[in-house]
């Protein structure tokens, strides 16, 4: 299936048909192609495509009986009678067409077409897009351009990745280092990257300070999450906030995790430390790091 930059509107120009060489052409095709959707488990979805089918000389009339719209899944035709989950519906003046399916299941993940043609089949065009099912989204999903311009404050959200690749678990690219040592006061930043085939993935980051009995949501930071990677800012560090920090990145097949542990120091940390926390924060660093 071609993606949506590679797709292109394609006009068919039929006056070989009514044997007018170079005039009165007939353009057909698409103004508006499917575009995938991604669904939780029981919502509805909607595909929806606008065609062009139009006469420019006065001498050819469209004849709308001759338009033909079939609906296919994964090649193979759907009609409303295979499943009353599927509805079709179309405003013809508006040359808009679309199909919904309700209460989707994971079996309705695929690669769903419209196809369309112009008498009996002479001319005709086709356009593509896939579903996902997601069955364990259970919050507000936001698109991952609105996730990466704010910081969030909740310790766990969504991000998006996409492919049709889907069956693998997520795999962490850039680990966390074992231990972390700061200065109270200092600014800690915290960026873990990753890899998930599966369109929607579960980002989940979490402390458990001295004295904790288990690991529990970030309150004192900021959450920043794009596509592949996730960043943890805490503005000011304080001895009481120092612990293991968790990251996890969980998918419907698998899931990973990266943890530190962050010290802090009332009194200046020595000469040495120092040099090697600047020079950490400057670059990156080059040297394999290992997932705890």
């Amino acid at each position: 299936m071609a993606s949506d930059e590679d797709r292109v509107p394609k006009f068919v120009h039929i006056d070989e048909q009514y044997g007018n060489k170079g005039n009165d052409p007939i353009l057909f095709g698409f103004e508006q192609e499917l575009k995938s959707v991604t669904v939780r488990y029981g919502d509805s979805a909607r595909f929806e495509a606008k065609i062009r089918l139009i006469s420019t000389s006065s001498n050819i009339q469209i004849d709308r009986s001759l338009l033909n719209i079939e609906w296919r899944l994964n090649d193979i035709r759907i009609t409303s009678d295979n499943d009353s989950r599927y509805r079709f519906d179309s405003i013809q003046e508006e040359n808009l067409y679309w199909m919904d399916i309700r209460q989707c299941e994971q079996q309705d993940e695929g690669v769903y077409t419209i196809y369309i043609s112009y008498d009996h089949d002479k001319y005709h065009d086709e356009s593509s897009a896939y579903l996902f099912v997601d069955s364990f989204i259970t919050e507000k999903e936001e698109q991952p351009d609105q996730i990466s311009q704010r910081g969030l404050t909740a310790g766990d959200s969504w991000s998006s990745a996409t492919s049709l690749d889907r069956f693998i678990p997520p795999t962490i690219t850039q680990p966390l280092l074992s231990t972390y040592r700061y200065r109270s006061g200092d600014r800690v930043q915290l960026q873990v990257e990753y890899f998930s085939p599966t369109v929607q993935c579960h980002c989940t980051w979490q402390v458990q300070h001295i004295g904790d009995a288990a690991p529990q949501l970030i309150q004192d930071g900021s959450i920043v999450n794009t596509n592949y990677s996730s960043t943890l800012t805490i503005d000011s560090i304080t001895p009481e906030l120092q612990g293991v920090y968790l990251f996890q990145v969980e998918n419907v097949y698998g899931q990973a995790m990266t943890q530190t542990y962050i010290s802090v120091d009332q009194e200046d940390i020595d000469d040495e430390q120092q040099e090697y926390q600047e020079a950490f924060e400057e670059a990156p660093i080059e040297k394999k790091h290992l997932e705890d």
